[in-house]
C-alpha cells in the first residue's frame, strides 16, 4: 500500500469528529437515543437535498415538455397536419431533392421527439423515486422522534414495522 494512502487512513482513523474520533462515528448504533443524539444522523434527517433535487427535476421536465411542444408543432406544420395553418406548400412537390430533404427532416424530428419522450419518462421516474425516498425519510424521522421522545415504549419499534 502506498505511503500516502496509509497516512490518509491513519488520519481518518485518528481525526476527531463532532462526536469524537472517526472510529466512534463509525461505531454501530445500538439504540435510537444514540442515533438521535448523533448530529450526523439528525442532519441527514433534516437535509433537503432530495427536495431540491426533486424541484430541479421538475424544472427539467417542464423545460423538456416545452421543447417537445415546439418540435411537435413544427412536425405538424411540415406534415401539413396543423389545423391552425392548414396545408402549406413548404417545398416544391416536383423537386425530388426538396422532397427528400423534407422527408429526412420529418424523420429526424420524429427521432428527436422519441428521445425527448424517453427523457421525459426517465425524468418522471427519477422524480417519483425521489418523492418516495422523501416520504420514507419523513416516516422514518417521525418514528424515530416518537421513540426518542418516549411516545413508544418499544425502542426497537423500527424493526417491528
Amino acid at each position: 500500500m502506498p505511503e500516502d494512502t496509509k497516512n490518509t487512513q491513519n488520519t481518518l482513523r485518528n481525526s476527531p469528529g463532532e462526536n469524537g474520533t472517526s472510529e466512534e462515528l463509525m461505531k454501530p448504533l445500538e439504540t435510537i437515543k444514540e442515533a438521535m443524539d448523533r448530529s450526523s444522523v439528525r442532519r441527514s434527517l433534516e437535509n433537503n437535498v432530495l427536495d431540491m433535487s426533486t424541484w430541479e427535476l421538475m424544472k427539467f421536465i417542464e423545460h423538456e415538455n416545452g421543447q417537445n411542444k415546439v418540435i411537435r408543432k413544427l412536425l405538424h406544420v411540415l406534415l401539413g397536419d396543423d389545423p391552425d395553418i392548414g396545408d402549406v406548400d413548404i417545398v416544391d412537390r416536383n423537386n425530388v431533392a426538396q422532397l427528400e430533404t423534407l422527408e429526412n427532416s420529418i424523420f429526424l424530428l420524429q427521432e428527436v421527439l422519441s428521445y425527448s419522450d424517453e427523457t421525459i419518462h426517465l425524468l418522471n421516474e427519477s422524480r417519483s423515486k425521489l418523492a418516495l425516498a422523501i416520504e420514507q425519510r419523513s416516516q422514518l424521522k417521525t418514528r424515530l422522534l416518537k421513540v426518542y421522545k418516549g411516545e413508544s415504549e418499544d425502542e426497537s419499534g423500527l424493526r417491528n414495522k
